[in-house]
């Protein structure tokens, strides 16, 4: 995982369970997600900072949302 700061962070989003955290990041001019628990102490500092954690949203749902992005 190549998250290592607060700065990175583009926006948090709550997975199906709860307990992890769907992050997108930026990493040397590349977009990126991945998954890490919600108490992940990296994701705590971003919202302590004023980032907030979007409610999970099942696919396939009218307000389901994903960009275009080749990994």
């Amino acid at each position: 995982m190549t998250l290592v700061n607060k700065s990175q962070i583009l926006g948090v989003q709550y997975e199906a369970d709860a307990s992890t955290v769907k992050v997108a990041y930026s990493h040397n001019s590349r977009f990126n997600r991945t998954v890490v628990a919600a108490d992940n102490s990296i994701v705590a500092e971003w919202v302590a900072d004023g980032g907030s954690i979007k409610a999970y949203v099942a696919p396939h749902t009218v307000e389901f949302q994903t960009p275009n992005v080749r990994n």
